[in-house]
């Protein structure tokens, strides 16, 4: 697990191209392909914004994605949105909570307080994840077809000199 880059465009664009439409779809809320500008924001292109994760593996010497998390920080860096996509194949193995907890690890050490996420209300697998790492779940206001995911964070630990 590792964070990505901007010199990460081709293997992050590889990875989401392999995405099924059903994974596309629930992770962008449309099966669309992604423009460059958005390609360039998954792979962390405004650092002090964007926390981009990604799992992979090396088959055959060659670097394989399994994953990707991404955490985009606004309010003062007290709020950010997350969001989570694991490879088809690698779908049900762990790899999206541990994308997760590090993504959770990672904006807490930043600052951020309260995480976000919007997903489909039909997207079983994502809310399951999402209750397992406490975030709480509601539909949105008007809109059944569409549930808020919400975590507060608690404060990191800071030792205290006598």
């Amino acid at each position: 697990m590792r964070r990505l880059g901007p010199d990460d465009t081709d293997l992050a664009l590889a990875f989401l191209q392999a995405l099924s439409p059903e994974s596309r779809y629930q992770r962008f809320m449309s099966a669309r392909q992604l423009s460059p500008t958005e390609l360039q924001h998954l792979t962390g292109s405004q650092a002090d914004r964007e926390m981009v994760l990604m799992a992979t593996t090396w088959i055959n010497g060659a670097e394989q994605p399994l994953g990707l998390a991404n955490c985009v920080i606004d309010d003062g860096g007290k709020r950010a949105e997350v969001a989570v996509v694991v490879a088809d194949a690698w779908q049900g193995m762990g790899v999206g909570e541990r994308l997760m907890r590090n993504l959770i690890r990672l904006a807490a050490d930043t600052g951020v307080r309260t995480l976000t996420a919007i997903t489909f209300s039909t997207n079983a697998r994502l809310i399951k994840l999402a209750r397992k790492l406490d975030f709480q779940s509601r539909s949105e206001p008007g809109d059944s077809t569409v549930t808020r995911l919400t975590r507060r964070l608690s404060l990191p630990a800071i030792a205290i000199a006598e």
